[in-house]
């Protein structure tokens, strides 16, 4: 079964794993993340290790942020454009493993494990997780802070500092981060502070990259140690379309695979 088939409903198998397609956006624009300018290889992943080094202070410190193991995360998202709302909770067991559940109206749960996943929607099932899906997802999990500010630790993760040139944020540094699994995402950070200000990244969709889409993070706040934003306000191709606000952060809960990985009995 494929969700996007289904008539009013656009995209709906990403439901969870790219938002806009919960609320019925599923732009085909191919816009891509423009390659870093180059200084040397070796200064530029300097640069951006001591941006990222600033950004894990400001967050509480690296040892914090290493210490999460899992992370549950619960939004109300509402599209800029029609106002529409939904509400999702986020469970994510590090490094790789992802549930995301649309408590909202229409009941629809979406799983990863870092291979291998479904899709459950009151009219049936998708599984396995179609590809495209499958690398959104893959996506969604790494572009968490949580996951970013510490990629300096990833030996095949890519890092590069960016030429500040153009860019919005003339007191920011902008790091560009690649990863096999999560693809290439660019990050601003704080010169000064280290305060996490902006991601941009090409949104995944069943066409290929889609849009270009630049999160802007605001509302930070202490969260057992760390300070994560609680307000993230989204533009898509230069248009203002989501606004996410988070209404409860908890870590370390204690979450199981298992549990994350069962279906609902009464669904299946």
């Amino acid at each position: 079964m494929r969700q996007e088939s289904r008539a009013g409903i656009v995209g709906i198998g990403l439901v969870i794993l790219s938002v806009p397609a919960l609320l019925g956006h599923d732009s085909a624009a191919t816009n891509k993340v423009a390659p870093a300018k180059a200084v040397s290889a070796a200064e530029s992943r300097t640069r951006a290790v001591s941006a990222l080094v600033r950004a894990q202070r400001f967050a509480g410190g690296s040892s914090q942020i290493q210490a999460i193991r899992d992370i549950t995360r619960t939004v109300e998202l509402v599209q800029a454009r029609t106002g529409a709302k939904a509400r999702q909770t986020i469970q994510i067991i590090l490094p790789r493993t992802l549930r995301l559940t649309n408590s909202t109206g229409v009941q629809i749960t979406a799983f990863f494990d870092g291979l291998k996943g479904w899709v459950q929607t009151p009219w049936g099932i998708d599984d396995p997780l179609p590809g495209w899906q499958a690398r959104a997802a893959e996506q969604d999990v790494f572009k968490q802070l949580e996951v970013l500010l510490i990629v300096d630790r990833q030996a095949e993760v890519q890092l590069a500092w960016v030429e500040p040139g153009g860019s919005q944020e003339p007191d920011a540094d902008c790091i560009e981060v690649t990863s096999k699994v999560g693809g290439t995402v660019r990050l601003w950070i704080d010169a000064k502070t280290g305060e996490p200000i902006r991601l941009e990244y090409p949104r995944i969709t069943s066409r290929g990259p889609g849009p270009r889409v630049s999160d802007s993070y605001s509302d930070y706040r202490v969260v057992q140690g760390i300070r994560v934003p609680f307000r993230i306000s989204s533009v898509e191709d230069g248009n203002a379309y989501m606004e996410t606000l988070v209404t409860s952060i908890e870590y370390n809960k204690g979450l199981r695979f298992d549990d994350l990985a069962r279906l609902e009995p009464a669904k299946r």
